[in-house]
């Protein structure tokens, strides 16, 4: 009888003991399956006692939080790279409709000059004095004219840079839209 007794209390004794440690176990395993299930980093797992399974929850808690903390930083530094890659792309568009109107004023430049070649041109048929300086002045306009020609020339592969430029900004503002889709799942 008293062994009868005796295997009773060791048996709910181990009972009791079984349900202690299990309890922690199990509201741990819980709340790592809410967040893998919901992807809620604020959920944090009950810390019950200070053994073995509270010190192992509490690292826990302490690992999602840091790991809430990169994952902000990184959606925060994507709004970032958004807002500098929206901000280049409006200066170049500035820029490429600033180069535009320079080649613009450019071959308004050089049609000009054409023009003022040909009037000295026809005055220098008129008089030998004149034709004299009328050479002069072509030689001085020629250079200008190749020096307008070269810039233009260079102005439009400037503009042609900066619209590859402003693509690929434009890829980067959308890769850095699909990041932070990525970092807010």
């Amino acid at each position: 009888m008293l062994s009868s007794v005796l295997l009773i209390s060791i048996l709910a004794t181990m009972l009791y003991i079984s349900r202690s440690i299990r309890k922690p176990i199990d509201s741990f395993s819980d709340t790592i399956e809410k967040i893998s299930v919901t992807k809620d980093l604020t959920i944090r797992s009950k810390v019950m006692s200070s053994n073995e399974i509270g010190i192992m929850a509490n690292s826990f808690n302490t690992m999602i939080g840091e790991i809430q903390g990169v994952l902000q930083g990184a959606i925060n530094s994507s709004d970032q790279v958004s807002k500098s890659a929206d901000t280049m792309l409006e200066a170049m568009q500035k820029t490429s409709s600033y180069i535009e109107q320079q080649q613009v004023d450019n071959r308004n430049i050089s049609d000009s000059i054409s023009n003022i070649i040909n009037a000295t041109t026809d005055v220098a048929k008129d008089a030998g004095e004149a034709e004299s300086m009328s050479q002069e002045a072509n030689s001085i306009t020629a250079k200008q004219g190749e020096l307008t020609t070269n810039s233009i020339a260079e102005v439009r592969q400037l503009a042609s840079e900066i619209k590859k430029t402003a693509h690929v900004i434009s890829e980067l503002e959308q890769e850095s839209v699909n990041i932070s889709l990525v970092l807010n799942l």
